[in-house]
């Protein structure tokens, strides 16, 4: 089994459980058509927090990242379709569009996940490049969300650049610390 890339899934054939009460909430588990367990793979994001529960942000809105936060725009549209011709069935009870519209907690530019993997070693400065399994979209009684979790993950450590003012001059005339021998004698008067 493979993670999918973000422009390749198409919601519409996801499966969904029955949503089954879960402590204080219902939740669906989610899979593709083949049964298998929905992973993504999501583009190098700046790491917020990483703990059993992780956020990471979007760091660009180009390429590969203007995909997945096009494929999350879709996923946030469908599902709200979704639940909404499901309501009967799921929770006996037809509810609203525009009422799913304000109970759905769409993706914003954070993505909050659990991890399956070992990233306590990370820093936060740190870009995580990760493989997510869409999980559970979650109920309690006035929201619904997605539940990712982390699967696996890449680091990979930021850059960091130098401003152009402070370049490194080699100076010809400067006597190295390898050029010192070691039989001097070094005294402060």
């Amino acid at each position: 089994m493979s993670a999918l890339l973000a422009d390749s899934i198409e919601p519409e054939t996801f499966l969904f459980s029955f949503p089954k009460k879960h402590n204080a909430y219902k939740i669906c588990r989610l899979r593709t058509s083949q049964k298998d367990p929905i992973l993504i793979q999501f583009p190098k994001m700046s790491a917020l927090s990483l703990s059993k529960c992780s956020e990471l942000e979007f760091v660009g809105e180009t390429g590969y990242t203007q995909k997945v936060t096009e494929f999350l725009k879709r996923l946030d549209t469908f599902i709200v379709e979704h639940i909404h011709s499901k309501a009967e069935e799921w929770f006996e009870k037809q509810i609203p569009l525009e009422k799913l519209s304000e109970m759905y907690i769409p993706h914003k530019s954070i993505i909050k996940c659990t991890n399956k993997t070992d990233l306590e070693s990370v820093t936060k400065e740190a870009l995580v490049e990760g493989i997510l399994q869409l999980k559970y979209l979650v109920f309690t009684k006035e929201t619904c969300y997605f539940q990712w979790e982390m699967v696996t993950a890449k680091v990979h450590k930021k850059a960091v650049k130098l401003p152009k003012t402070f370049l490194f001059i080699e100076d010809p005339d400067d006597v190295s610390d390898d050029e010192i021998s070691d039989d001097e004698t070094f005294t402060f008067f």
